[in-house]
């Protein structure tokens, strides 16, 4: 009994659906810095973000994405040198003692 199968027909079958992501918005969270406890570090005291969220940003992505390409700094640019780090720690209230200790730590921490 040829014909008895039913075979299916290219014309009657869809498309698959077109599927695509679009972003309304970026959502930007800004934190307070704290003493690290990280050795990602060269030498002195890590440096992290605060859990706590000190302000809260929303931008449209298209103005978020023309103005990050302005001021996008190179990777290099990322690193914060040690001065820089035991600087921002000390104006947030860290002492001495806290930096010493912290980076008496990564030391330790990577032998």
């Amino acid at each position: 009994m040829a014909g008895c199968g039913a075979i299916p027909s290219k014309l009657s079958e869809s498309p698959p659906p077109i599927r695509r992501v679009s972003f309304g918005s970026v959502d930007i969270q800004e934190h307070d810095l704290t003493l690290g406890d990280h050795p990602d570090v060269s030498n002195g005291p890590p440096i992290s973000l605060d859990w706590k969220v000190k302000r809260r940003n929303s931008f449209d992505v298209e103005s978020y994405e023309k103005e990050r390409q302005i001021s996008r700094r190179p990777s290099q640019g990322l690193i914060i040198p040690f001065f820089e780090r035991r600087k921002l720690l000390k104006e947030v209230g860290y002492t001495d003692a806290e930096l010493r200790k912290a980076a008496s730590d990564v030391i330790q921490t990577k032998m």
